[in-house]
């Protein structure tokens, strides 16, 4: 790719796809509705994200519903830090659950710490761990969904991915395997599958300006063709498979990452496109 060539598309970012990521739900006023398709722009995802959920949440009600005593809850009252310790025994005995939990669907093997809360609709796949004061606050698929037909087995909590300490999803996707650190807030946003975030890294998901989102640079080059509008005024990062951002960084709206970039901690990137080579350059 260079900067004559056009934004990415889903099979330049995320692979091998499984589960709720490629399945077709059939929807009453349209064809088949399919989360990822090879050939659509990553973000055409975050717009079918609220359909979906919603006929994910209309199937079976007795199917795949997250059941809150079957959720493993970690207490935090052995914290290794004594000037924190009592913040963490106040920790409220069970995670804070949607009241309405037939929104929340998935969830085996799932675990969280006392003070996590959990809103619907969300999918949340197998073997997740969301940490303390970690929050999935509705329009979330967490994880690839491959318990969708039947439970998987037990395997490692946390293979599925990690919600650190304080970290709040709203209105994104984040693929199977990915860690994100402490003190994050992910919104509006696609992340992909092995993916680390260190702590305190930043995604703003709204330009000031109101204007549509819109990319116009490769590698901090401008591209030689007119800027591809997303038709989306909220728009966060797309973080391909496979990449590493450092603590401290800040993407503004509308940053792609190409799979397997490695930004170093503190960087601040500008809204374009960047490939592995960029941070490897410098």
């Amino acid at each position: 790719m260079n900067s004559n060539t056009p934004v990415p598309l889903v099979k330049d970012m995320f692979f091998d796809l499984k589960g709720i990521e490629c399945l077709a739900f059939s929807a009453k006023e349209s064809d088949d509705l399919k989360l990822f398709c090879d050939n659509d722009y990553p973000w055409e995802a975050l717009n079918k994200l609220s359909t979906l959920l919603q006929m994910i949440v209309d199937i079976n009600p007795r199917k795949m519903t997250i059941e809150p005593r079957k959720i493993l809850v970690e207490r935090n009252n052995a914290c290794l830090y004594p000037c924190v310790s009592d913040v963490y025994k106040q920790d409220p005995p069970y995670p804070y659950v949607d009241p309405k939990s037939l929104r929340l669907r998935g969830g085996f093997h799932l675990k969280c710490d006392g003070s996590a809360k959990l809103l619907g609709p969300a999918y949340i796949g197998p073997s997740v761990h969301v940490r303390h004061n970690g929050g999935i606050l509705g329009f979330v698929v967490l994880g690839d969904g491959i318990s969708f037909e039947n439970e998987p087995p037990e395997e490692n909590v946390g293979i599925g991915g990690i919600i650190g300490h304080g970290v709040t999803v709203r209105r994104s996707i984040i693929r199977a395997g990915t860690k994100i650190e402490a003190h994050s807030e992910i919104v509006d946003c696609i992340i992909g599958k092995g993916v680390y975030i260190d702590a305190g890294a930043q995604f703003p998901h709204e330009n000031f300006s109101q204007r549509e989102v819109s990319f116009a640079r490769y590698n901090g080059i401008p591209l030689a063709v007119p800027p591809i509008l997303t038709g989306r005024k909220k728009l966060g990062c797309i973080i391909g498979d496979g990449c590493f951002v450092g603590a401290n960084v800040t993407m503004h709206p509308g940053t792609i990452l190409l799979p397997g970039c490695r930004v170093p901690g503190g960087s601040v990137l500008e809204a374009g496109i960047y490939s592995p080579r960029y941070f490897s350059d410098k």
